[in-house]
């Protein structure tokens, strides 16, 4: 038999380990691992010379932006940045022009897409008006639900608790996670208009607005009013110690939780965000060594599931203005994520089988990612 290529003298992360091998690739997926000498015939033969391959890896909080955001980035540029940083699966966020909260705004995502891109893209969904219509843009191919918090960006009324304990009911029966935003929109709102009537506009305006506090109530609101309805919570960047310490407790119990933290949050703090200004305006904002410590703990500790970039590119002149309340919030992520977690495994701050669980593994199990997050044979051929 001839296989399509047969990549030579890899260093491969396998079953926790790096294996000095040799990986055949047929038809886009992984045909055999093993000594050079078991190889079969190939089109194309790849001298590795101990190069590192893991599996490809998976960003599951990206915003890539096109259609109506496209001069901010488009699904070429954004997937190419994901390519150029390792990543092979990216999970596209909802919150677009025009949102992504139905089967037909989902359909022509999906369409645009196709064309543009250099990486897999999975497609999350906004919740719509009607919460009948879940199991059909499930159906249609999303893989989760987004639920925003800190403002309303879907169909759901997320003031309203009944609304939200329906909502979770109706996925529940789905097999796909609700990925949520934990700020509380009321707490957020009143210091905001505080800070806004005593003239504040500035970066420590803006930690105040966003405090801990705003995080940790969303967290223990979301974990009540989810209980017992059967959905699979996923909590995207949490940035707390408190905010991590009640996910910990609810998982304790055995329910279905995960969580997320990004680099930034790991690897900046809100000592920086002072430093050096208003370009580092992100939601949630960074955080102070106590949490950032905390958070490095909860990845030590297997409490964190994943890592993800929240990439959220906007155009210079959008993260330039003078008032922390005009700056859009959200940085860059994607091709920097893999080298940033290099860089703290060879200071021995996190393993490289961290690294795959974190950004391979955990994200293809929680998203249901079949044939994604190791490399075995018959697994997608991701490198």
């Amino acid at each position: 038999m001839i296989v399509d290529s047969v990549l030579t003298n890899a260093k491969a992360y396998l079953n926790k380990e790096i294996v000095d091998c040799s990986i055949a690739i047929e038809n886009d997926k992984i045909f055999k691992i093993g000594k050079e000498t078991q190889m079969p015939n190939a089109d194309q033969k790849t001298n590795l010379t101990n190069m590192l391959v893991l599996p490809g890896l998976i960003d599951v909080h990206v915003h890539l932006r096109d259609e109506g955001k496209a001069y901010k980035e488009d699904f070429y540029t954004g997937t190419a940045a994901a390519a150029a940083g390792g990543i092979t699966t990216v999970l596209d966020m909802p919150n677009n022009d025009p949102v992504t909260m139905s089967t037909e705004t989902l359909k022509n995502r999906m369409r645009i897409a196709e064309t543009r891109s250099l990486v897999n893209i999975g497609f999350y969904s906004e919740f719509p008006k009607d919460l009948g219509e879940v199991g059909d843009i499930a159906a249609q191919g999303a893989v989760g639900f987004k639920l925003f918090l800190a403002r309303k960006v879907g169909g759901l009324n997320i003031d309203d608790d009944e609304s939200l304990r329906e909502a979770f009911r109706n996925v529940g029966e789905l097999d796909v996670p609700v990925a949520v935003h934990a700020e509380d929109k009321t707490l957020l709102t009143t210091n905001e208009e505080k800070l806004k009537r005593t003239n504040r506009h500035d970066a420590t305006a803006f930690l105040k607005a966003h405090s801990e506090q705003v995080e940790s109530r969303a967290v223990k609101r979301l974990l009540k009013v989810s209980a017992e309805t059967g959905v699979r919570l996923h909590f995207c960047h949490i940035t707390t110690e408190e905010g991590l310490n009640n996910v910990v407790e609810a998982k304790k119990t055995g329910r279905t939780i995960t969580c997320e933290v990004t680099p930034h949050h790991l690897l900046l703090s809100s000592a920086d965000y002072l430093h050096y200004g208003l370009m580092l305006t992100i939601m949630p904002p960074l955080r102070g060594e106590n949490n950032i410590k905390a958070l490095w703990k909860g990845v030590a500790d297997g409490m964190v599931d994943v890592l993800g970039s929240d990439h959220a590119p906007h155009a210079l002149n959008e993260k330039s203005s003078g008032s922390v309340w005009d700056v859009k919030v959200g940085v860059p992520g994607l091709e920097t994520m893999l080298p940033l977690m290099l860089t703290m495994v060879k200071k021995n701050r996190i393993s490289l089988g961290n690294v795959v669980q974190l950004l391979a593994e955990k994200p293809a199990e929680i998203f249901n990612l079949r044939g994604h997050g190791s490399l075995a044979q018959g697994k997608k051929a991701d490198l």
